[in-house]
């Protein structure tokens, strides 16, 4: 059982430590002479820079909560005085959690009751384009596809009062996971973004995880290099 846990915790807090430490760099980073963003006006800004964004995710259809990390970088492709577009290249690492709470339809009775999770792992690289626009180029609207691994564990136990029973159940499996996703951030400061996230998560012999199909975000970005 402990080492279940602790394997269950790998990649959410591996993502958190990510965060963390890149992060700090973002602050830190501030006073370099360039400019960890897009910059303004057209003007020509053959960079590759680096972001950081990290979300807390809810989905939907297969209802789970959790959070996302995705290092990403990118270079200006085209501009124009109102606008400028990237190419970006993206690692994700995502973590659910379906809780018996975020499942309605199970109930416990006077005879019955059941208890457990699923926990869902994502790793995938994405690619995509994004368009920066404004005057000072502060928002950002970006459409990318991703695809990679997404690791499964599924934990539940059932328990019968009357008789005395109980009995619990795991499965995990490795499938194939791919979808589109689409953001937008509004970098409020030098380094420091909102943004707000909306994806789809579809799978191939995963058999349905947490996490899958529809997920909406909102978190933080952190502008790098």
């Amino acid at each position: 059982m402990k080492r279940l846990f602790t394997t269950r915790l790998c990649a959410p807090v591996f993502a958190l430590a990510l965060a963390a430490a890149l992060s700090t760099m973002a602050i830190s980073g501030a006073a370099r002479a360039e400019e960890p963003f897009i910059m303004a006006g057209g003007e020509s800004d053959p960079r590759f820079m680096m972001s950081l964004r990290t979300d807390f995710l809810y989905s939907m259809f297969s209802p789970a909560i959790g959070a996302g990390v995705r290092l990403s970088g990118y270079t200006p492709i085209w501009n124009t005085k109102r606008a400028t577009g990237t190419f970006d290249v993206g690692l994700h690492i995502n973590y659910a959690n379906g809780s018996k709470f975020m499942y309605p339809w199970i109930r416990d009775t006077a005879s019955q009751k059941m208890s457990g999770a699923d926990h869902n792992t994502r790793l995938a690289l994405s690619v995509g384009h994004s368009f920066y626009f404004g005057e000072s180029r502060k928002h950002q609207f970006g459409v990318h596809f991703f695809t990679g691994a997404s690791f499964t564990n599924n934990n539940w136990c059932v328990e019968y009062p009357d008789e005395g029973l109980s009995e619990c159940g795991k499965t995990s499996f490795t499938g194939l996971t791919f979808g589109p996703e689409l953001e937008y951030t509004y970098r409020f400061h030098r380094n420091i973004g909102f943004n707000l996230v909306l994806g789809g998560a579809f799978g191939a012999g995963v058999g349905g995880p947490a996490g899958q199909m529809l997920h909406v975000g909102t978190g933080l970005t952190f502008f790098l290099l």
